[in-house]
């Protein structure tokens, strides 16, 4: 019983160390999960199929799979540009220069999420170029 209560905390809290760990202990001879994100594949596959998990945590693992299935997750980028009355038109044409640099991020091939901080550097120089009067 020791095995199920934990296992089932496991599957709650997506806790992949912990899950790690049980699968050592319950299954010696099994091969391991080899990674921690194949793990969590593993908790978010369970949590699916059990009749224990509440229904929004069923859900939540079913979006989770979908995105990996698909090869599409949902990121964002936020832009943010606050300018003074006087300066409104400039704060526009600074924000849209802002965006066009993520989207010529993504047109590259660059990941939003792995390589945040190139898609930063873009974004930055795109609204001093702007600053200075394009």
């Amino acid at each position: 019983m020791k095995h199920s209560d934990e296992f089932s905390r496991c599957l709650l809290e997506l806790d992949v160390p912990a899950a790690r760990l049980l699968w050592v202990e319950v299954f010696p001879g099994w091969q391991a999960p080899a990674t921690d994100h194949e793990m969590l594949a593993l908790l978010h596959l369970a949590r699916v199929e059990s009749r224990r998990v509440p229904r929004h945590l069923k859900d939540y693992s079913k979006r989770w799979l979908k995105e990996r299935e698909t090869g599409r997750v949902a990121l964002a980028v936020g832009i943010s540009i606050k300018a003074s009355p006087h300066r409104q038109r400039q704060g526009i044409a600074m924000r849209e220069a802002m965006e066009d640099a993520v989207l010529s991020s993504v047109k590259a091939g660059i990941d939003l999420d792995a390589d945040a901080a190139e898609v930063r550097r873009r974004i930055m120089a795109a609204r001093d170029k702007e600053w200075r009067g394009g």
